[in-house]
């Protein structure tokens, strides 16, 4: 699915939900969701990689899409209704499943679907979008994907799905471990 897809799916789901999204957390969100579907399934959820930009993970067909609201530093999904968002008129619980059957068999599309709302449950959480922001810059697939470039430079570096996968398998791997010593 394109990236332009899957934001309509997050600002909606999350408008709901009352929390509001700025450019950066959108890029966040997808970036997320992104990672972890590829970790946890191998799955390429959306069409287009992240670049490494000094203001977090950055996709450039949604400042092209979402220009104005960017340069006006405006919430994204403020008051948007699904014509808004233009879902077609779709019944709008079913908008990701049905992006997903197109690619994946019934069983994959679901898993997806549920791992994407875990991980938005899990990062709006009790997370301001600056904590969020400063664990991103913390993990690995940033600063690999920046290389040697400052940190205040602009970056026009992929991140890879590889070098997410690897990262978040780690973090899997040491979640199983601190579970298992609690248990002990």
């Amino acid at each position: 699915m394109t990236t332009i897809e899957f934001s309509k799916y997050i600002l909606y789901k999350l408008n709901k939900e009352q929390i509001y999204v700025s450019f950066t957390s959108l890029n966040l969100f997808i970036y997320y969701c992104q990672a972890w579907c590829y970790t946890l399934f191998g799955i390429e959820l959306i069409n287009e990689l992240p670049e490494a930009d000094v203001g977090g993970p950055r996709y450039a067909s949604l400042y092209d899409h979402y220009r104005e609201a960017v340069t006006s530093n405006r919430c994204l999904n403020c008051n948007l209704t699904s014509e808004e968002l233009k879902l077609d008129n779709e019944d709008f619980d079913n908008y990701l499943i049905t992006l997903l059957l197109k690619s994946f068999d019934e069983e994959k599309a679901t898993d997806t679907r549920d791992v994407c709302e875990e991980v938005l449950e899990r990062y709006t959480e009790n997370l301001k979008i600056s904590d969020l922001l400063n664990l991103y810059y913390r993990e690995d697939p940033h600063s690999d994907a920046r290389g040697n470039i400052k940190p205040l430079e602009r970056c026009h570096n992929k991140i890879s799905l590889v070098l997410m996968k690897s990262y978040f398998v780690r973090k899997l791997e040491i979640e199983k471990i601190l579970k298992q010593s609690e248990n002990n």
